[in-house]
């Protein structure tokens, strides 16, 4: 599957000047087990993907290919890569577990389980978005313990960390609609809660710090769409609507544009400029996808796609697998 999407022009968000905009093509499509989420290594040498058979698929870019499977791990659902590279943290439904990536195996497991997982700056503190207590378990990455737990009042679904390490963000919903708890990572308490137009689903931060990415689903007539959170405001300044509910999103690393995973029925992944807040490509995906990840170059962006079923004959329509774009 090839696709050029053309792009228009924007500039990055901490500059001024404006430069050329590239385009997205949809290239190399790698067969995996069913995936959830996915994560790229700080040096970029390897893509992680847990799957929903319990695996990890460990993905080489420079071969586009499944150099190993991780096996061992329940549920798993999102991954957190350490700055050094040397661990993973996966966490499922019942236990987060800690991988290590120099022999790609298990080497520990620590009893709290969840939905979502995110690493300070520093990597000496992993958080965890759980479902099941309504809170955020924070872990000390030295020993593998939790050291705390931070109470909500809505079902947290995912949570990021701002570059500096001293905030917490955290999509949580409710009955209906939902909200972003922003937390003081100094003590671990909730700061200020963050109406969204709709139920989030994932989040990302700018490298700067300045804004927060939020997707959103919501039932008609509001619709689905992406919130752009203004973090010194604690306000949502930036509304855009999508044709499908989007879910997994990402951020280059220049901060220059945020990248957005759609289910069914759009099953495409949208490009926002975040100088200008606007979108700026749309890119179809054969399949399901469910997350994406940007290389450290932002050259690439890797996106996890489950597969799809044919109502009429039940077979399958399009098969799992991690879709790769080149930002050329």
């Amino acid at each position: 599957m090839t696709a050029t999407i053309p792009s228009c022009s924007g500039n990055s968000a901490s500059e001024a000047t404006s430069s050329p905009a590239p385009s997205w093509r949809a290239s190399t499509s790698i067969r995996v087990g069913n995936p959830s989420g996915i994560a790229v290594a700080p040096d970029g040498r390897r893509v992680y993907v847990p799957n929903n058979d319990g695996g990890i698929s460990v993905i080489d870019p420079h071969s586009d290919s499944v150099i190993a499977t991780i096996p061992g791990i329940s549920s798993p659902e999102s991954l957190a890569v350490s700055r050094d590279g040397h661990r993973c943290y996966v966490v499922g439904y019942d236990a987060v577990s800690v991988v290590s990536t120099d022999a790609d195996r298990v080497s520990a497991s620590i009893g709290v389980g969840g939905r979502d997982i995110a690493l300070s700056p520093d990597g000496r503190r992993a958080y965890v978005a759980s479902m099941s207590s309504s809170s955020v378990d924070v872990i000390d990455t030295n020993n593998n313990a939790v050291t705390g737990a931070v109470g909500l009042s809505e079902t947290p679904l995912a949570v990021a960390v701002a570059p500096d390490g001293r905030r917490v963000y955290v999509a949580t919903v409710r009955t209906h609609g939902g909200s972003i708890s922003m937390i003081d990572s100094a003590n671990n308490k909730v700061t200020a809660t963050i109406p969204v137009p709709g139920d989030p689903q994932d989040l990302a931060v700018t490298p700067d710090g300045k804004y927060i990415y939020v997707t959103y689903s919501n039932k008609e007539p509001k619709g689905d769409g992406i919130a752009v959170i203004d973090a010194s405001k604690g306000a949502v300044t930036t509304a855009l609507s999508t044709a499908g509910s989007p879910w997994g999103i990402d951020i280059s690393p220049d901060g220059r544009y945020a990248y957005a995973a759609h289910l069914l029925p759009s099953s495409e992944v949208t490009v926002i400029d975040t100088a200008t807040k606007a979108i700026a490509a749309t890119l179809p995906i054969e399949g399901s996808p469910q997350d994406v990840a940007v290389s450290p170059d932002g050259r690439r962006v890797y996106v996890s796609v489950g597969s799809t079923v044919n109502r009429e004959s039940g077979s399958e329509a399009a098969p799992s697998k991690v879709q790769v774009i080149n930002v050329d």
